[in-house]
């Protein structure tokens, strides 16, 4: 099976949501809700990269290496730096996503709810 044949056969559930459109799909009455709602999530990812990209500047001048672009995309974190920024990716997501559910977010161990706080690994 090819790789967009398994991605549509995994996400076949979704055709049954509200407001499913293949190339356009919009969950609220107000097309406008699901633009805004992307947009947030875009800046979300954007607003994420700028704080990784932030965080790994401010380890290299806090161990008085050098900074450049190349030496930012080239960065290897220790254990104890991927972990940390895990945690505050994590926090930023549960943050995001609470606001959307009305301050109440989910039990991350909630089927539904693993895709947000573990990309990858497989549901429950």
């Amino acid at each position: 099976m090819s790789d967009r044949a398994k991605i549509d056969e995994e996400t076949k559930y979704v055709q049954d949501l509200p407001g499913f459109k293949r190339t356009n799909p919009h969950y609220f009455s107000d097309p406008m809700i699901d633009r805004l709602l992307e947009i947030i999530l875009l800046m979300g990812g954007e607003i994420w990269s700028l704080r990784h990209r932030q965080a790994i500047t401010e380890k290299l001048l806090a161990s008085g290496e050098p900074v450049s672009p190349d030496i930012i995309e080239t960065f290897k974190p220790d254990d104890g730096f991927k972990e940390l920024m895990e945690n505050e990716r994590q926090d930023l997501i549960k943050r995001m996503f609470a606001s959307l559910a009305g301050g109440q977010f989910p039990d991350p161990k909630a089927p539904g709810f693993t895709w947000v706080t573990n990309p990858g690994e497989d549901k429950d």
